[in-house]
């Protein structure tokens, strides 16, 4: 993960970059970051956070994350995490034939099964983008409140202030979301 810091004294601006790497540390999302802008002017009171996402994660089907048993109609998953979310769709679709046997096992009759196997239970870069923005929201300083996002699929940028944010402020942070 790379950290670029701009705008600010070199002494702030290494303060920046411990802080961004303590936050990135903490949120578990160190791995999964390509780079980290940071710009901060505090004559006009502006920041701009902007972080590119290594790679996009693929969403998890059904079949990824649990195996069926045809001859006992039993959907094993191997993460608890899931079977709430698997529970939901099986229930959107029949409340009949299936029952929760078990944490982590559900009985489905396999013509339902056949049918939700390759619906999709867990989108991982959500997640990841959740993650992202709850970091971006602890680097900023705590009184710029006023926030102008960006979002696209592999970067995230905001933009604050503690006053309204000017279109200036607004066009760099597109610059710094586009920047390579």
């Amino acid at each position: 993960m790379e950290i670029i810091v701009e705008g600010l004294p070199e002494k702030e601006s290494q303060g920046y970059v411990a802080l961004i790497n303590d936050i990135m540390r903490e949120f578990e999302i160190r791995r999964s970051i390509e780079k980290v802008y940071f710009y901060g002017d505090t004559e006009n009171f502006v920041f701009i956070t902007s972080i590119r996402i290594k790679k996009v994660l693929e969403p998890l089907r059904i079949e990824d994350v649990a195996i069926y048993n045809s001859e006992k109609e039993i959907l094993s998953v191997e993460d608890e995490f899931y079977v709430p979310k698997i529970l939901s769709l099986l229930w959107s679709i029949s409340k009949e034939g299936i029952e929760q046997a078990d944490r982590t096992e559900i009985k489905i009759p396999t013509d339902i099964f056949n049918k939700i196997k390759s619906e999709v239970v867990y989108y991982p870069t959500e997640d990841l983008k959740k993650n992202v923005q709850e970091a971006i929201n602890r680097v900023l300083p705590e009184a710029a409140r006023i926030k102008y996002i960006l979002s696209a699929e592999k970067t995230i940028t905001v933009a604050s202030s503690e006053n309204a944010l000017s279109e200036q402020s607004k066009k760099l942070a597109q610059k710094y979301h586009e920047r390579d």
